[in-house]
């Protein structure tokens, strides 16, 4: 039964299901990539802090060194350090009577270090080759004696992600080499200026870092899980509009009388149901790259998220191509015939096109008369016609190449309108084909371009509305004009 019931939906609803299919895998591999980005920008973040303060104990270290050691009262905490007892000048007294003694740098840095994990939870440590050791207290474990190793064989950094006493912490060590000022106090252990005397390393705790990472995961799954379900709603309310519109067309009475005005009629309606789950889709990409990730956002979730909004814009575009191609087959295509300024349509299409033409690293131009023709036409199938020839103009265009649009006016009075591109151009047996619906030119080129094959039919179709024609001109591998002509009869001023 349950079988049956599944056979059942997919029959009814299988598109339904694919659209939902490939909805969750795109929302479920944004929230991913995005968890997955904040982990490396988190692991990125704490490696930086490890760093700078691996650069504040060096420092700290190098001024002790510069300076021989500084001398301090002696107390329980710093009595004279037995390792220095070789040295003639470990203790002094003040004329006070006052008793100073001799803290090297590594006597130093170990008490500042101490200090500074009480009070921030940062662990510091300076550690030597156990047989080089003097105080064992700063004996390496077993990471610290197998870092020391990688450093002789000429590593300059060695990190881990680890427990210590039970919470999370990444742990970095860096070499430290002998300079002149650490003879005074190593010299008698064998050293010499440029060997390796050891390492120094620090231990940032990651609890704070892990937190934000677990806030930050929750935030993206709930805002991806309201998104798939805005989404998925969408798709399923619009499935079921969808089918009940078809099942009524399919009963319909006009359905007998026109074939073609049937076949208008069930294409309006479909693209009506498939613009409300895609609008909602562009939309809510559109907010959660406003909202979620902001300007320190990651670029690579805002890459996946413009490639989201973009793919529901070009579907849509498909959507009101196939419209417009069966509104114009049925002779029901609106068209409002008004006087039209050639110059103000380029200048319009021009404006929106050159975005597209930057990002393609593309020259894009226009030659018009000082005073543009104006025509008799439907200015917003004008400005359609030549915005898909500049699209198609700079999408077979390489890098480097240069798109020109051109206007003016024939002996016999005609108005052509052109657009030339140094592109891929076309072989002369397949101009005619590019002119068919549903006929992509990456197939005929063998080029990887994304299109829906609609653009030059639309472009004729609606050219042919205003009496007109549209001519290609190509060389394969150089480039192709394609040119529009309004008949002399449509001009009412000349270029």
């Amino acid at each position: 039964m349950v079988v049956g019931q599944v056979q059942n939906l997919l029959k009814h609803y299988g598109g339904a299901v694919v659209v939902a299919a490939v909805w969750t895998l795109l929302v479920a591999g944004s929230m991913g990539w995005n968890i997955y980005s904040e982990h490396v920008e988190i692991r990125s973040l704490a490696t930086k802090e490890a760093r700078a303060l691996f650069n504040k104990d060096k420092s700290m270290r190098l001024w002790g060194a510069s300076h021989g050691g500084v001398y301090v009262p002696v107390d329980e905490r710093t009595p004279p350090n037995p390792n220095l007892s070789h040295l003639p000048d470990r203790d002094i007294e003040t004329f006070s009577g006052k008793q100073l003694t001799l803290m090297n740098p590594a006597y130093m840095m170990r008490q500042m270090m101490a200090e500074f994990a009480q009070i921030y939870g940062v662990k510091g440590k300076i550690t030597s080759f156990p047989d080089k050791l003097f105080n064992t207290l700063n004996a390496p474990d077993e990471w610290e004696l197998a870092s020391l190793q990688a450093f002789q064989k000429g590593d300059v950094e060695a990190f881990e992600f680890t427990d210590i006493g039970g919470e999370p912490y990444l742990r970095l060590m860096r070499p430290m080499f002998i300079n002149e000022a650490c003879l005074k106090c190593h010299g008698r252990q064998g050293y010499e200026v440029g060997e390796l005397r050891g390492g120094i390393s620090v231990s940032v705790p990651m609890g704070a870092y892990v937190d934000g990472q677990i806030v930050h995961a929750f935030i993206a799954v709930s805002t991806h899980g309201a998104i798939w379900g805005l989404g998925l709603g969408g798709i399923v309310w619009g499935a079921r509009r969808l089918r009940r519109n078809t099942q009524a067309l399919l009963v319909s009475k006009e359905q007998a009388e026109s074939a073609n005005r049937s076949k208008s009629d069930f294409l309006a309606n479909m693209s009506h149901e498939l613009r409300t789950p895609l609008n909602a889709i562009i939309g809510f990409s559109q907010m959660m790259e406003d909202e979620i990730f902001g300007p320190v956002g990651s670029d690579k979730n805002k890459e996946y998220l413009k490639n989201i909004k973009l793919s529901g814009e070009h579907l849509l575009s498909v959507i009101n191509d196939i419209l417009d191609i069966s509104q114009i087959e049925a002779g029901e295509m609106e068209y409002i015939e008004d006087h039209v300024d050639l110059g103000e349509v380029a200048d319009a299409c021009l404006r929106l096109g050159k975005p597209q033409a930057v990002r393609a690293n593309l020259a894009l131009n226009a030659r018009m008369p000082e005073k543009p023709p104006v025509v008799i036409a439907d200015k917003v199938k004008v400005t359609q016609i030549l915005l898909n020839l500049l699209s198609n103009a700079i999408k077979f265009t390489p890098k480097g190449g240069k798109v020109e649009l051109k206007i003016e006016t024939n002996l016999s009075g005609e108005v052509m309108m052109s657009v030339a591109d140094t592109g891929i151009g076309i072989k002369p047996e397949d101009i005619d084909k590019v002119q068919e619906p549903f006929v992509q030119v990456e197939n005929i080129m063998n080029r990887s371009h994304h299109g829906s094959g609609l653009g030059l039919s639309m472009s004729r179709r609606l050219s042919e509305l205003h009496d007109g024609n549209l001519t290609i001109e190509s060389e394969h591998g150089v480039g192709t004009t394609v040119t529009v002509c309004f008949p002399s009869t449509r001009v009412v001023q000349f270029g």
